[in-house]
Order: C-alpha cells, then structure tokens, then sequence
C-alpha cells in the first residue's frame, strides 16, 4: 500500500508539471482570459500562444530571418497613485529602463511619449537594443530586440498597470519591414472591459 501511495503521489506530480505546448491561435478571434481586456490576437500567420492567464497572455511565432522570433504581451500589474501625465511618464519610463539591464542591452533608442488611448494614461514607448547574449545562429556578435509597446493605466481600476508589447528580437540586418504596422494594429486593437 505504501509503494502504491507513493508512486501515485510521483505520477500525480509528474502531471502537474508536464510543459503545455504552445497552442495555435485564430488572429480573428479575441481573447477575453486577462482581466479587463479584449484582445485580438497580433496580425498574420503563425503565431501561438506561448502562455494565458487571469494577468498575462504572451503570442509567439518564428522571425523571418534566422534565429529571428516575434513575442507580442498583454501583461498586468499594481500601479502606484499619479497625480498627473508628467507623473506618470516619468514612472514608465524609469521602470522601462530598469527592464534592461546594461550587462546584457546596448540601448539605440528609446522613446518614450504620453498618449491617451481610450480614456488611459498611457506612455507609447519604442525602444532598441543590441542584445549581447541572446541565442544566436548567424555569426553576429548580438541580436537586436527591437519593442514597441503601450503601458497604460486602466481606465476601469487607476490601481492597475497594463503593459502591452510587441516585440521582433533580429540579426542586424534583418529587421521586419512591417514591424511597425503590425506592432499598431495589434496596439490598436486592444479593448478595456471591465474587471
């Protein structure tokens, strides 16, 4: 009975943590899993869903160029009060840059702009960076991530931070055309609900 009990405890955990294969997804059809948001999955072919959840949901798909791959995020967090944009801008911009970390990004650009999307604070950002120690498979000494993004204050829950991003990690050289494009049709198809 004990050896029973024990390999049923072995099994039972073993099914708990088998990795979920990333699932394909309909770009027409919008995803309502995350609180307070309604998102229409990025434009075009191939992507995936990599993870989805009640906070986060992360598409995925292969780059056009080798070792080339596209994450596009819908993430949510706790936000501090603001009193104003200024305020505001300044906080998204101080946490944006503390994601980058100097030992491993070489920062381009960065640009960060108040924008009011749909009743929201929001701080549009744009950066680029040479990424030092991202995989790579051409003989580059760095890849470029290159994200643009949205991360704003719901407008239902001042309490709640959104950040969206639509991100294209690239050898030098081979940056998507239609980055760009893409990257704001995605931006401007998201949806506040509320929560």
């Amino acid at each position: 009975m004990k050896k029973f009990l024990i390999l049923f405890s072995v099994l039972l955990f073993f099914s708990c943590v088998v990795d979920k294969k990333p699932v394909p997804v309909d770009s027409s059809v919008r995803i309502n899993e995350v609180k307070g948001l309604s998102i229409l999955p990025p434009p075009g072919q191939g992507w995936t869903i990599e993870h989805i959840g009640e906070t986060q949901v992360v598409f995925g798909k292969k780059g056009i160029s080798p070792g080339a791959s596209y994450i596009v995020q819908a993430t949510l967090f706790k936000l501090p009060k603001m009193e104003s944009e200024q305020e505001f801008v300044k906080y998204i911009s101080q946490m944006k840059t503390a994601q980058q970390p100097v030992e491993r990004f070489e920062m381009v650009k960065t640009k960060y702009d108040f924008n009011a999307f749909q009743s929201a604070y929001c701080v549009k950002h744009h950066e680029v960076g040479e990424d030092k120690k991202a995989y790579k498979t051409t003989g580059n000494p760095y890849m470029i991530l290159e994200v643009i993004g949205n991360t704003c204050q719901h407008p239902k829950n001042k309490a709640i931070g959104v950040d969206f991003g639509y991100s294209y990690r690239y050898p030098w050289g081979g940056r998507d055309p239609q980055l760009e494009e893409e990257a704001e049709a995605f931006l401007n198809a998201v949806e506040f609900r509320e929560f």
